[in-house]
This record gives structure tokens, sequence and C-alpha cells, in this order.
């Protein structure tokens, strides 16, 4: 809980590079969410079938699955959870458009700096 009284928000983080999930769990942690992690579909299933969480980074692309096609399942797990996507693949319009219209409520490059990351899942938390 924080020093309100209130219970920190939940973020899952997906994604199967090690580096990431690291950097990216400190990073939420230090923005005061309580951060969990899945490095595969099957691993992010389990996650959601437990408490629920405030937020989803979603990888466009997992080892075992395309991101774009793991939505439908967040959403029939967490409805209405808001999904961010992340990829490493720069900037990619046709991506960013597959992504929203597969239900993603947005999209962050892993080049760019965290605090547009955390922008963007805040934007994504008041949708």
């Amino acid at each position: 809980m924080d020093s309100a009284g209130a219970a920190p928000k939940r973020v899952l983080i997906v994604d199967d590079d090690q580096y990431v999930v690291n950097f990216l769990t400190m990073f939420f942690q230090h923005k005061g969410f309580q951060a969990a992690v899945a490095h595969n579909a099957l691993e992010m299933e389990r996650q959601l079938g437990g408490p629920r969480f405030h937020v989803v980074v979603l990888d466009i692309r997992l080892k075992d699955a395309e991101g774009t096609h793991l939505i439908p399942r967040i959403r029939e797990l967490q409805e209405g959870v808001p999904i961010v996507m992340l990829t490493g693949l720069g900037y990619d319009e046709a991506l960013m458009n597959a992504s929203l219209k597969a239900g993603a409520n947005g999209y962050v490059s892993k080049t760019l700096p965290p605090e547009e990351l955390f922008a963007a899942v805040l934007r994504a938390m008041d949708s």
C-alpha cells in the first residue's frame, strides 16, 4: 500500500526479453506500481487468471505468439483491462494500426525513453 493507504496499481509485463522485463519491473515499481511478469502466452494466462490488473504491457512479438493475437484472450480473462503494446521494431504504422484495430489502447516503441511508455500507460488507464 502507498502512504495514503491505497493499494498500488498492478501492471502485467508480458515480454520474452529478460533484460526488458527486469528494467520495466524496476521502472514500474519506482513509479509505485506492483509489477507482475509473464515471459510467454501460457504465463500470461496464468497471471490473468489471478487478481485484476490495472494495465497490461504486451510485447508485440513473443517467441510463442503474436501479441496482437493475444489481445482477445486478455479481454476474455480480464474484461476492459487496458493494453499497451510494446515493440522493439521501432515505429511501424502498419503494426500500430493492427494493434489498435485488435483492441490495444496504446503502442510504444522500446527505443523511446521509458517515460513515454509510462505516459502511454497512464493514458490507457484513463481511457
